[in-house]
């Protein structure tokens, strides 16, 4: 099936509002679908001829997501996003089922994952995810409540106390400017 984006997900390429893309969509200027639960989407090759068109060059983005935020913590989330310049870097996840879809995908190559529970659930799913031979080497970032919560299997982790400027410095060292 093809790739297709949401409407924010669209404006962020585009480096438009949300709105803008809705009212786009509804003019006819971009080619849009929606979902059988009302919600637009729009097909990859739909906004590369889009970009194309609009734009005096041919675009050359990238417009798969490498980084998967798997965390609870609102702030935490606002944070990460604002930190990678790349607007489609980063893909949030809510739900363990949100986080296998995108794992699935095979393009993922951190994740930053808010370590909230110690449930057997949340840690049969960690060792689940790494002992995938696919994603063996994926990259786990922990934000842990407190130390004694670490798991072996975070590559990285830091304290959810540590200062915001001090967890980007450390997002910096870990992953670099994508």
């Amino acid at each position: 099936m093809p790739k297709a984006y949401s409407t924010f997900q669209a404006a962020k390429i585009l480096g438009v509002s949300p709105p803008t893309v809705i009212k786009w969509t509804n003019d006819g200027k971009l080619k849009s679908y929606r979902t059988p639960g009302g919600h637009r989407r729009i097909l990859d090759s739909v906004l590369k001829d889009f970009l194309a068109s609009y734009h005096s060059e041919d675009p050359k983005i990238d417009i798969s997501p490498k980084i998967v935020l798997f965390i609870q913590d609102e702030d935490y989330s606002l944070l990460i996003e604002e930190f990678f310049d790349h607007p489609t870097s980063v893909i949030q996840c809510r739900t363990p089922f949100q986080l296998g879809w995108q794992l699935s995908k095979g393009d993922v190559t951190h994740v930053l994952w808010d370590w909230y529970d110690n449930t057997v659930d949340a840690l049969r799913l960690l060792s689940e995810i790494k002992s995938l031979p696919h994603l063996s080497e994926l990259c786990i970032i922990g934000f842990i409540p407190s130390y004694e919560q670490l798991n072996p299997s975070f590559v990285h982790y830091f304290d959810k106390k540590t200062t915001k400027n001090l967890a980007l410095q450390n997002l910096r060292i870990w992953i670099g400017n994508l």
